[in-house]
């Protein structure tokens, strides 16, 4: 290798490193705010799994995500991901349950983005169904699909 390839490789590693060490970079209260969000996220997924007429009440879950959110400090990122969860569980309609399924989808792939970006390992899975093109997270690698009620094991594990 010439020096100029030399000098290159090197740069290459040290600016890998530098990505990698930048990833997965939050405080221990953030992080712990986001496993709260999900052990909530999992009371509305047992609900759903147990009542089939019921759409869970997700102001506990809101207010997990509000919590987390004032423990973003300068992480702009998570923030702003945490924004449009924030939106989302705002604007769910408590009356119309396929709206409800629309939203708790979309929640839990804003969810999961912010989890994978950050490196952060659980205990939670991300699922989904092609029947219903929905997604889910909840805790264990079983499908316990709650959007039908017909077909709970219907659905995938998501790596």
């Amino acid at each position: 290798m010439h020096t100029k390839e030399k000098l290159l490789m090197k740069f290459i590693i040290v600016l890998i490193l530098f990505l990698f060490s930048c990833k997965g970079n939050i405080d221990s209260a953030l992080k712990n705010s986001l496993l709260k969000i999900l052990s909530e996220n999992q009371k509305v997924h047992e609900i759903l799994m147990s009542k089939t007429d019921v759409i869970p009440d997700t102001k506990p879950l809101l207010a997990a995500v509000t919590e987390a959110k004032s423990q973003t400090g300068k992480n702009e990122e998570i923030k702003k991901q945490l924004d449009k969860i924030e939106s989302i569980l705002s604007s769910i309609n408590s009356t119309d349950k396929e709206a409800f399924f629309e939203s708790l989808s979309s929640f839990s792939e804003a969810l999961t983005d912010i989890l994978k970006a950050n490196q952060i390992q659980t205990e939670y899975n991300k699922f989904y169904c092609p029947m219903v093109a929905k997604y889910w997270v909840a805790k264990g690698e079983a499908v316990q699909n709650p959007y039908a009620p017909e077909m709970r094991e219907c659905g995938e594990l998501v790596k």
